[in-house]
């Protein structure tokens, strides 16, 4: 398991869909391995619905949507963050 700080790899403000490929880059040869990743969010301001559809458009795309359950895993969320996480996962992976 690796532990990746989205501050140090992405920035506080996680708002667009190049920030989300920007972190689907980084962790895309961690999954490649079979690695879970816990994507740490301590000191994040701003994560953005935008930002999530992105990282799972790349994460469903080459690797199916079962990966984002089995292999993605997040830390320090604020309430904020896992409100906009919760309504940006597909169907299948929300339940």
């Amino acid at each position: 398991m690796i532990k990746l700080s989205l501050v140090q790899i992405v920035g506080p403000y996680c708002g667009t869909h190049t920030e989300g490929e920007m972190l689907y880059r980084v962790i895309e040869p961690y999954i490649n391995c079979n690695e879970k990743v816990v994507l740490d969010f301590e000191g994040v301001q701003l994560a953005s619905s935008s930002f999530f559809n992105e990282l799972f458009r790349h994460v469903i795309e080459h690797f199916g949507e079962s990966v984002l359950n089995s292999q993605i895993a997040y830390a320090s969320l604020k309430p904020r963050h896992q409100f906009v996480l919760d309504r940006s996962q597909p169907i299948a992976s929300a339940s």
